[in-house]
């Protein structure tokens, strides 16, 4: 019997699960849309939420069939949370009315250095915090406050931590010092008794319980790890764990990140959605800038899919998606040269990593490479995400004996390597 690890992926499109082995092979895969887990507004659901993540838990391990679960891990979304009551039951918050500021006597840039997120980020921490200066008899009946994959793993072993790299995408984190910001909490008035401990990606959480067990179609005694961010457990998949490394993830939003050492200040740039994180991998922080993907740009007529699908296999045959890259790619050079400034003109960042769906168009990756006259590499990580949680699920589990080895374990995996093309070479591969 194989021993393997399984990495849950928490999606804004879709969710995933994969299991891999010590050596990184893939055993079971599977995936289903994030629709499943959403209410008929869009919102998340969290009957259906756990239900889902059930769900492909059980297809997942099905898929591998005879193998040893050494342990699990969720990655998923930050920024998104449930508020549960005394009961542990889901609670639908009110609207919060006109967004206020929560800390005047702090410049934006000042806000940011602390938490890492500008003051008008919707996460959900700001929302609890808006609403416990507008309606703070409601936020009483508020006794415990989960990101999702805090949630999800409350559901699968009983037990209530933070994860800090999801953790740090809400407004509650100060990460000059690496601690609730308390003066924002207490500012307020937030119960801090409603915040349950902070723990790092890849910390033992519990087994799973016996009802959650039977969901997932897995024994009582696996072993639950941390996981994290969605992201960041893509980068940590990549290796993309030091100071100079830079990963771009392609998915529903285009994110770009850099990382380093210590907690970066002076960040703030108001022609970018740009914010500083705790990354998977301790003592790292990124700095990231964001757009919108490609799929908020078009019509929704012909199935994106197909649509990338002929401009592979000849961009003429699809025009409108083609000018809609070239022009990402094009504000995307504005993202790099941001990171750039924040990593020093003595640090040149020379190599991209490139994950997630978008990753697979040659066509956006090629053109993303001659813009920007640097090397793009897309390694042949399969589900980057759900396999960056599998790997940290090893850690824990002692698979792996570091940080350093998980995120290694990829290091020398066949890779696609774009090299920028000059001018002619680009007209005629176009054509």
């Amino acid at each position: 019997m194989k021993t393997a690890i399984l990495g849950l992926d928490i999606g804004n499109t879709n969710v995933k699960g994969i299991i891999i082995d010590a050596q990184g092979a893939v055993l079971g895969l599977s995936k289903m849309p994030a629709t499943a887990m959403r209410a008929a507004d869009g919102s998340i659901d969290a009957g259906k939420l756990t239900a889902c993540m059930a769900k492909l838990c059980r297809e997942t391990v099905q898929k591998a069939g005879d193998c040893k679960i050494k342990g699990l891990a969720v990655a998923g979304m930050g920024c998104g949370g449930i508020y549960l009551d005394a009961q542990d039951r889901p609670l639908s918050l009110p609207a919060i009315g006109n967004h206020i500021d929560l800390m005047p006597h702090l410049s934006q840039q000042e806000y940011m250095n602390i938490c890492g997120y500008n003051k008008g980020y919707a996460d959900s921490g700001m929302i609890l915090a808006q609403l416990a200066r507008s309606q703070p008899d409601y936020v009483k009946k508020i006794r415990c406050f989960f990101s999702l994959v805090d949630y999800i793993n409350f559901y699968l072993t009983g037990v209530k931590k933070r994860e800090l790299s999801i953790a740090g995408s809400m407004t509650f984190q100060d990460k000059t010092k690496g601690t609730d910001w308390f003066d924002f909490i207490e500012a307020n008035g937030i119960d801090m008794d409603i915040l349950p401990p902070a723990c790092r990606s890849g910390d033992y959480l519990g087994c799973l319980t016996a009802s959650a067990a039977k969901d997932c179609g897995l024994p009582a005694d696996t072993p639950v790890f941390a996981g994290g961010h969605d992201y960041l457990c893509a980068a940590f998949a990549a290796g993309c764990v030091n100071e100079g490394d830079v990963i771009n993830v392609l998915g529903t939003y285009e994110m770009l990140a850099t990382f380093f050492n210590t907690p970066q200040k002076n960040f703030y740039d108001p022609g970018l959605q740009s914010f500083m994180d705790y990354h998977t991998y301790p003592g790292r922080y990124t700095i990231t800038a964001e757009q919108y993907g490609i799929g908020f740009h078009l019509k929704d007529d012909i199935p994106l899919g197909a649509r990338f699908e002929k401009l592979e296999k000849n961009p003429q045959d699809e025009p409108e998606l083609a000018k809609v890259i070239k022009n990402q790619n094009k504000r995307f050079v504005d993202c790099f040269k941001y990171l750039q400034h924040m990593a020093g003109d003595d640090k040149p960042l020379r190599n991209i990593k490139a994950v997630g769906g978008g990753s697979r168009s040659r066509f956006w990756l090629q053109d993303k490479a001659n813009v920007l006259g640097l090397t793009v590499t897309v390694p042949r990580i399969t589900e980057a995400t759900a396999t960056g949680a599998a790997l940290l699920a090893g850690y824990g589990c002692g698979l792996f004996k570091s940080y350093e080895a998980a995120s290694r374990l990829y290091e020398n995996v066949e890779a696609d390597i774009l090299e920028p093309m000059d001018k002619k070479e680009e007209d005629n591969q176009s054509c």
